[in-house]
């Protein structure tokens, strides 16, 4: 098991090397400026090529679903001192290393994660298993990283961060599971996602960084069977509360 946990981590490695060496890390769109909002653009923007009608079946269906709803159930909301929602913090209250997964202003962006979800499900036709295992990434970081944030009074996953870090969360996963770049480019996910080129890989790197990536005594990124199986287990045995809880939210999915 350990012999497989490392050769994951050299796998992850050589693609990061290799889109690295082809340039794909922001070379091409200029410097980064890091103030794009998320999913700015419209869908319009995106090649129609790209949606193939009946990809998804059924299961994979429920089980996006599903790890939508759960995504929705962690997303932690921040209130002011009067108990309502923030809708701007300040950034320079917020880590260095962090600070990456904010808008620049310190806003919330405009598209809720319900449609940025969807968007994503609409137009990043990639396996089902890779929205799951990103949620594996994102609650793995949310469980090294929140004790850290609280202490300044900020949560890892809330209303402010959730379009990048699930978004980066997301592009790891589909070049650990899908192992290739055919269907979700990172030109493209930015795209879907409505950041430029180069912040897309400034948020992917700062992910895997922070995650641990290419320490090999570090197997935060790896997934295998058992744990990918016992965690749609969870997800199915949440499902009844959280279509409860969350009552016709992605009722529009299918």
């Amino acid at each position: 098991m350990i012999c497989k946990k490392f050769i994951s981590l050299i796998y992850l490695w050589f693609v990061s090397v290799v889109i690295g060496m082809s340039g794909l890390y922001g070379m091409e769109d200029g410097p980064h400026n890091g103030c794009a909002s998320a999913a700015h653009q419209s869908a319009a923007a995106v090649p129609q090529w790209q949606i193939s009608a009946g990809l998804y079946n059924k299961e994979d269906l429920e089980l996006i679903e599903l790890t939508f709803l759960k995504i929705i159930d962690i997303i932690f909301d921040l209130k002011d001192s009067s108990n309502q929602t923030k809708s701007v913090i300040n950034i320079s209250t917020v880590p260095p290393d962090f600070r990456v997964f904010y808008d620049c202003e310190g806003e919330i962006p405009p598209v809720t994660p319900k449609h940025y979800l969807k968007r994503m499900k609409d137009y990043l036709k990639c396996s089902s298993y890779c929205y799951v295992i990103a949620l594996m990434y994102i609650e793995r970081f949310i469980s090294r990283y929140n004790i850290y944030m609280n202490e300044f009074h900020l949560a890892c996953f809330d209303q402010f961060t959730f379009h990048r870090l699930y978004l980066a969360a997301f592009v790891a996963a589909t070049k650990y599971f899908d192992g290739s770049d055919h269907y979700c480019t990172n030109r493209y996910s930015a795209r879907v996602g409505g950041i430029a080129l180069g912040e897309l890989n400034a948020l992917e790197r700062q992910f895997l960084g922070l995650m641990g990536f290419g320490d090999v005594k570090d197997f935060t990124l790896s997934v295998f069977k058992e744990d990918f199986d016992s965690f749609v287990i969870r997800l199915k045995n949440e499902g009844e509360s959280l279509r409860k809880k969350y009552a016709n939210l992605f009722s529009d999915m299918k």
